[in-house]
């Protein structure tokens, strides 16, 4: 994909007995290869599910029943650097630094027990691109599937979770 407006700055170094005049050029790209150290600034996406209208809203997952849970990254197809996979609720934890690189079926288990009821967060914090990254959640209790969208192509594969309670 082509870069939509490149970027071109001068860079002006002064000393005390001479100027230095140079040109940067800083190149873009459109695909799931930029990360947050060559994207945009980082963004915090989090669970969106399938509502009644056909869109998405933002949404947590519920256990139906008393137990845990176990989230696994069943696939990763992308390339950008520091794609941090992070638990929200029922407790603050972040999974992976780097979910792109995480080995595929790595999993985080969460025994509990929590009671029935207890709501299950989940976000990314990625790299700004050029189209807004999603998080959108399949299923239903006691099996979801979290698909996650960088923002760089619209594929919804760039991340795949499942979230499967246990009991």
């Amino acid at each position: 994909m082509a870069c939509a407006r490149p970027v071109v700055a001068r860079a002006l170094h002064s000393f005390a007995f001479a100027a230095f005049s140079g040109l940067l050029i800083v190149g873009c790209g459109g695909s799931d290869t930029t990360g947050p150290g060559g994207g945009g600034p980082p963004v915090v996406t989090t669970l969106a599910c399938a509502d009644p209208s056909g869109g998405f809203s933002q949404c947590d997952l519920e256990l139906g029943q008393p137990g845990g849970f176990t989230i696994t990254l069943t696939t990763n197809s992308c390339d950008a650097h520091g794609n941090e996979l992070v638990l929200t609720q029922p407790a603050l934890d972040t999974l992976a630094r780097d979910g792109c690189y995480t080995a595929q079926n790595t999993s985080w288990p969460f025994a509990g027990p929590y009671a029935a009821g207890t709501k299950i967060g989940f976000s990314i914090v990625s790299a700004k691109l050029q189209n807004p990254s999603a998080l959108h959640v399949t299923g239903a209790y006691p099996s979801w599937t979290i698909l996650f969208e960088d923002g760089g192509d619209a594929d919804f594969n760039d991340l795949v979770l499942t979230v499967n309670a246990t009991q």
